[in-house]
């Protein structure tokens, strides 16, 4: 008995050694990006998150990654979404405030699963809201533009009127009237992420009205190729642009998404997963700048670089009081730094910018 006890023991052992081996390496972690535009897009938001997940691919050996591209509408997402969610994946990024909704929904109906939800705002213990204080990087390609602009006047290709994209116009051309109290800009809304005919034809529009210096909020190059041919300054957004700009490009504003989906695939895999909202910002190397232009004088890069470091080492913020909106009334008190739930809030335009918020 004895014998036969010892011979079934060592029997099972390849066995018992086989499933330790198997308990110390668990299968990867599943991950997918749902896109707005196409991945193959060489610059902008889409081609940021692109190089972030690329990144986290080679970094992580127990990361499998994947997306879908070209999504549109709560339909069409509500759609990829719960598939996405069906397939195993335990970490889904939904890389567009557009997508907010259905995120949601799919979050309710797979409590298991953890979704991102870039520049979203509503709450779920396994959705996680990010996004970048990307009017820190406008408020200092505004000194720029300050300094580079012969007319005093700008122009804002806007997407659309959220908060988000509203902080960015005003950090602009606050940043503007560091250099020039009287600098003024200007804002048309394509009420489109992604549209170049849009985006250019508005592009031709402000310049004809004497804006010498450009950016937008959209998903492409097109008004930095718009503000190249016409020979004017531009700002990039989402990436380095200066390839469509070599000439123009002031500086772009550039999110690097990385860090933040590698502590959230960590905690993912860690069971330490807690859901809410993150503001990456310059601190955090979240939002950076691309090299700036070599036409811009030294002093007035120093200028920029100085105000950068302050907003790096948090000694200096952008909407500090008082600041007045466009109908002259205060709307921050002098003193006052705003937080981010009146950021998350932003409804106006402040003294200096012309456009409606529709």
């Amino acid at each position: 008995m004895k014998n036969r006890r010892i011979r079934t023991v060592l029997a099972l052992l390849p066995s018992l050694l086989a499933g330790h081996a198997l308990a110390e390496s668990p299968p990867p972690l599943q991950m997918s990006f749902v896109y707005g535009g196409p991945a193959s897009n060489p610059v902008g938001w889409v081609h940021g998150h692109e190089v972030a997940r690329q990144a986290l691919q080679q970094e992580i050996p127990t990361l499998k990654t994947g997306y879908v591209e070209k999504v549109s509408g709560n339909s069409d997402a509500q759609s990829v979404l719960s598939q996405l969610s069906r397939q195993g994946n335990q970490l889904i990024v939904g890389a567009s405030f557009s997508f907010m909704n259905p995120l949601m929904q799919a979050a309710r109906q797979n409590p298991k699963v953890v979704y991102l939800c870039a520049s979203c705002y509503k709450q779920a213990p396994n959705v996680g809201n990010y996004l970048a204080a990307t009017y820190q990087g406008r408020f200092i390609a505004g000194i720029l533009a300050g300094h580079m602009s012969k007319t005093g006047v700008a122009a804002y290709i806007g997407s659309y009127p959220l908060p988000e994209v509203i902080r960015d116009v005003n950090a602009f051309l606050l940043g503007m009237r560091t250099v020039n109290p009287q600098a003024t800009l200007r804002v048309v809304w394509v009420n489109t992420w992604d549209d170049p005919q849009k985006e250019m034809e508005a592009a031709q529009l402000l310049i004809g009205q004497g804006a010498d210096v450009l950016t937008a909020h959209n998903d492409g190059a097109s008004v930095v190729m718009a503000a190249e041919r016409a020979g004017v300054y531009s700002v990039g957004y989402g990436s380095d642009m200066s390839s469509f700009g070599p000439k123009g490009q002031l500086t772009a504003i550039v999110q690097n998404w990385a860090p933040y989906f590698r502590q959230q695939v960590q905690a993912v895999e860690a069971g330490t997963f807690k859901g809410g909202d993150y503001w990456g910002d310059v601190a955090d190397d979240v939002v950076t700048l691309a090299p700036f232009n070599a036409a811009i004088p030294q002093a007035a890069q120093d200028d920029a670089k100085n105000m950068l470091e302050q907003l790096r080492e948090r000694r200096r913020d952008v909407f500090v009081g008082p600041l007045r909106d466009q109908s002259g009334k205060e709307v921050v008190a002098a003193g006052t730094t705003l937080g981010h739930a009146e950021l998350a809030g932003m409804n106006y335009f402040v003294e200096g910018v012309t456009g409606s918020l529709q």
